[in-house]
């Protein structure tokens, strides 16, 4: 795949450097007013091409969790699917969305040092600081989840629920820290145009996470369970884990690794600046769906396992917007490393033409297979009756969370997340 190069011109930026140029440095690559419908069309079609291989990682990466999802609803039942939800809601409302926040930063500033800096290894030194702050954050995050029994009990969650979902994250815990340092990675990755790394690795441990739950939940000489789901999903973030850093070191990638530096030990403070306005925006989203989790949890089994169905649709559909996200945002980011404005501003309005049209065509898939979409997660007939009843609001969703999606990371990508909150 072609990448961006470095931009050797440039002085090396340090924390306190400006990452968005003044427009008196500005030097047009474009005139937006020299434009016509058919640049647009060549953009938006490019920029679709060039998200498949996100897309597809995206999508095989989430089906991680979706077979858990499946081999639970298949082989166990509805109160331990409702208990699998109820955990993965725990998950992303403590620790998963406070961990993407950090991705979204290494997004930035990766993207915008891989071209706007004549060091190239700032780009690794970013990624160093990027896992070492992660690792902290994880510290407070790993005692909650392993004291999630009492918190949820503290709630008034069903107490077999609230066990089931504290054993749950316990044994969730020991993926943890790979699961995050691959997005880290894999963020420092695509930042160098480098996209097709997510869709390779996943593409090999998709297998592997699916024979890991034949082992551990289905098979009856070693079935763990409801236990095994959860163990399955570790054992799996630990195999991509692994399986990027040997992408890294014998494929691509190491281009920008100059070593580990002492440099990633400072600058903490722009980290966690830019972190906490990810943090509001990436969480104001997450929290607000899992906040329904909780409350479906309150109304009894089916619903809460009904909400499993419908959040597993809408993260499915959402990850086509990802993709283009990914690729504009660092795009964008490149550009901007490069004071090359107007082109970013091209960028952007392809962007979010090429959202609104995937968008329609998501619209039309699940409108017509809603029956269908609801049945591969479970066989109790009342979740799919419900789910089936429901799904034509999913729908509704996909324009406005898909211009949400690509807006933010954006925004992310000049480094302007204030905006989005």
């Amino acid at each position: 795949m072609t990448k961006n190069k470095p931009n050797n011109n440039k002085s090396t930026p340090t924390e306190t450097t400006s990452l968005i140029f003044k427009s008196g440095q500005v030097s047009s690559d474009i005139e937006l007013k020299d434009l016509n419908v058919s640049d647009y069309l060549e953009e938006c079609w490019s920029i679709y091409q060039k998200s498949i291989p996100v897309v597809l990682g995206s999508l095989i990466q989430k089906m991680i969790g979706y077979v858990s999802v499946f081999f639970i609803g298949q082989y166990l039942g509805k109160y331990e699917m409702a208990a699998a939800s109820l955990s993965n809601m725990f998950a992303i409302i403590t620790g998963w969305s406070l961990t993407q926040s950090m991705d979204n930063v290494l997004n930035t500033v990766c993207s915008q040092a891989f071209t706007g800096s004549s060091d190239i290894y700032l780009v690794g030194v970013y990624l160093q600081r990027g896992i070492l702050i992660t690792l902290t954050m994880f510290i407070p995050i790993g005692m909650v989840w392993w004291n999630a029994e009492n918190i949820l009990n503290s709630m008034n969650i069903d107490a077999q629920l609230a066990s089931m979902c504290g054993t749950f994250l316990s044994v969730l815990l020991l993926g943890a820290i790979p699961y995050v340092l691959f997005n880290c990675i894999k963020s420092y990755m695509f930042a160098q145009g480098i996209t097709a790394v997510q869709s390779h690795i996943t593409i090999i441990a998709l297998p592997i996470h699916i024979l890991f739950n034949y082992i551990f939940i289905v098979n009856p000489s070693t079935s763990l369970g409801f236990v095994g789901a959860p163990l399955s999903t570790a054992l799996t973030y630990w195999v991509m884990f692994i399986l990027i850093i040997l992408y890294v070191v014998f494929i691509n990638g190491h281009q920008a690794w100059g070593g580990w530096s002492r440099k990633s030990l400072n600058g903490w403070g722009p980290f966690f600046k830019m972190g906490i306005s990810s943090v509001i925006m990436t969480s104001s989203e997450w929290w607000a769906f899992e906040a329904m989790a909780l409350g479906a949890s309150y109304l009894g089994i089916v619903p809460l396992a009904t909400y499993s169905v419908l959040m597993s649709l809408i993260d499915l559909f959402w990850n086509v917007n990802y993709g283009i996200a990914i690729i504009t945002g660092n795009k964008a980011g490149n550009l901007i490393g490069e004071s090359m404005i107007n082109k970013t501003i091209f960028i952007i309005r392809c962007a979010l033409i090429t959202s609104v049209s995937v968008s329609f065509l998501n619209i039309s898939v699940i409108l017509y297979f809603k029956q269908f979409l609801a049945s591969l997660f479970t066989q109790d007939p009342d979740v799919i009756d419900l789910s089936a009843s429901i799904i034509p609001f999913v729908a509704y969703l996909q324009t406005f969370d898909g211009l949400a999606t690509v807006g933010g990371f954006l925004l992310r990508g000049k480094a302007d997340t204030r905006l989005g909150l």
